[in-house]
């Protein structure tokens, strides 16, 4: 169920401030914390893992994101419809 609350709260974010960045992927230049991210999809910050890549979303190391690439968007939309 996280899983799916945080692609949800990513596919949010990218509508709002991701652009194109090519092949399909969505790139979102923003400085958000773990546990901002976390409030944002209701979930605890420990399921906001550095390396969430099984969701699509890419990689990121630092407690504030500064960027953040969704690498497959649909992939994400399914793990949001499948926590459902």
């Amino acid at each position: 169920m996280s899983k799916a609350r945080l692609a949800r709260a990513l596919l949010n974010l990218a509508d709002y401030v991701g652009k194109d960045n090519g092949g399909g992927r969505i790139q979102l230049r923003l400085k958000i914390g773990q546990g901002d991210l976390a409030a944002m999809a209701g979930v605890a910050r420990e399921n906001v893992k550095p390396d969430h890549e099984a969701s699509g979303a890419g990689r990121y190391r630092h407690a504030i994101i500064r960027l953040l690439l969704i690498n497959d968007p649909k992939a994400l939309a399914e793990e949001m419809e499948f926590g459902s």
